[in-house]
């Protein structure tokens, strides 16, 4: 009979209650992991690099804010015929567990195909996927459709939901909002279709358009040509006509100001508009030079060319504290007369080292160029009625770069400015918010959610790289840990 050998048995018994165990532990861990993330919504983890599924402390303070009145939310997604979209849905969770004022429900839409009706939204016939953000009382309500929600591209996959959800909760919760109307018939940028190098049609100005709403300010486009201002506009944007308005307008562009209005003008480069310009400098003080300004300090400047720099912020309250720097490009520089009782203050220069060329019948004049420090926006307020307690207010720059937009992405640096008003590293957001501001008379709660993106990385290797790569995982690291396999059993054996 064999003699059982009691060290081999308890060897085999405690790698056997080891297994066991790391096994039973490692499943504890998943269950508990799921439980704790499904009972504690703000406990969710994410582990990409951009944090695509976890809310921002931006977001959480607007839910503050939301949870201190009473007002209700329902987020309402939309489900289609497939299965929802974990990364929506797990973003959408965390607003309902932030705060008590928003309710988060799924809805079968093939099911209930008015329900859209009873919140007065009309709406594409595929909303799938979509999501829904509406007052508890159907007051207000704001569509959001999947296709914005979560865009891929060449580089990656870009993440809006969460920049887009804050805002609608914030447009409906709110009681005011500002009504800006950009003025037509004049090869104004905005709704100007461009093409990039792929033949693919941009509208430059739509970027602009987009980014206001997603702040909470309703959008609309007027032309001057058909009468006078409609009531309820709080701010005219003129944006970089190509062709002059007629005396009547310039009119009741004067009218809507004299009644208290705002208005900010964008001037192009290189066209001179008589009338328009004329009614800015006779009535205004401010006057824009028919040149081009470039600049020569290494630490503003983005080309080697100077035609595209970062602008110097003043002192002024509109831009102070801007964090980021405005880019902007094909810039004219202003200047202003002083005019009774008007003040105007200077926002954005170049910096001392730039230079000014001016533009003539045959081109730019490099003959005539001027060195200095050039300013490229104005902020102007005209008081009414002798006082400044009701006042006019106009806000001018001297090209519409500053304001996030082109009206051709020909160059790289173009589309550096095509994309400003999204990437927070600018400034040019935050000058727009500002600027719109100080011209409603009260300040825009800009939420500011940073756009996240899922980069798509590529590893690159020589061939070389590559077969020394494949032999180290196919032959040399699985051999390696044969070898060491086999030792510990032969050491084993022989105890």
């Amino acid at each position: 009979m064999k003699k059982i050998n009691f060290k081999n048995l308890k060897f085999s018994i405690n790698n056997t209650v080891v297994i066991t165990f790391a096994i039973v532990l490692v499943l504890l861990l998943n269950i508990t992991a799921v439980l704790v993330e499904t009972k504690f919504p703000k406990l969710k983890l994410d582990l990409t690099e951009s944090r695509v599924t976890k809310i921002s402390n931006e977001t959480k303070s607007m839910l503050k804010r939301l949870d201190e009145g009473d007002t209700e939310i329902d987020i309402i997604y939309l489900k289609g015929t497939k299965d929802a979209d974990s990364r929506v849905t797990s973003v959408i969770e965390q607003y309902d567990a932030f705060s008590k004022n928003i309710e988060y429900k799924v809805v079968n839409y093939h099911t209930n195909p008015v329900l859209l009706n009873s919140y007065s939204i009309t709406a594409d016939a595929n909303v799938d996927d979509s999501v829904l953000v509406a007052r508890k009382d159907k007051s207000k309500a704001k569509l959001i459709n999947a296709s914005e929600m979560i865009v891929n591209n060449q580089s990656g996959t870009v993440f809006k939901l969460e920049n887009l959800l804050t805002n609608a909760i914030g447009a409906v919760s709110s009681d005011k909002q500002m009504t800006v109307c950009f003025t037509t018939g004049h090869g104004e940028i905005v709704g100007a279709v461009k093409t990039d190098e792929n033949g693919n049609n941009v509208t430059g100005g739509m970027m602009l358009v987009g980014f206001l709403r997603s702040e909470n300010i309703n959008v609309y486009q007027y032309d001057l040509s058909t009468g006078e201002i409609p009531e309820g506009i709080d701010i005219v944007m003129i944006m970089s006509p190509e062709s002059d308005f007629t005396q009547a307008e310039i009119d009741s562009l004067d009218n809507y100001l004299l009644k208290g209005g705002s208005v900010a003008v964008s001037l192009p480069s290189a066209i001179v508009l008589p009338r328009l310009e004329g009614y800015l400098e006779n009535f205004w003080g401010i006057s824009a030079n028919n040149d081009i300004i470039s600049e020569a300090d290494p630490q503003s400047q983005v080309d080697e060319t100077g035609v595209y720099f970062y602008a110097n912020k003043t002192g002024n309250d509109i831009v102070k504290d801007i964090y980021g720097r405005v880019i902007t490009s094909y810039a004219r520089s202003l200047s202003f007369n002083p005019t009774d009782n008007i003040e105007a203050d200077v926002l954005l220069t170049s910096s001392s080292n730039a230079y000014s060329m001016p533009i003539g019948e045959n081109g730019i004049d490099t003959q005539k160029v001027k060195t200095g420090q050039f300013n490229l926006a104005y902020a102007l307020e005209k008081p009414l009625n002798g006082s400044f307690e009701n006042t006019a207010k106009l806000i001018v720059t001297s090209t519409e770069s500053i304001w996030g937009i082109t009206h051709d992405s020909i160059t790289n640096y173009d589309k550096i400015i095509d994309i400003s008003l999204e990437e927070k590293s600018f400034g040019n957001s935050d000058f727009v918010i500002n600027a719109l501001s100080h011209s409603f008379g009260e300040a825009i709660e800009s939420i500011n959610v940073p756009v996240k993106t899922s980069m798509v990385s590529v590893l690159t290797m020589s061939r070389m790289q590559a077969g020394l790569t494949s032999k180290l995982l196919g032959f040399v690291l699985p051999f390696a840990v044969i070898l060491a396999g086999v030792i510990i059993w032969f050491k084993r054996r022989n105890r």
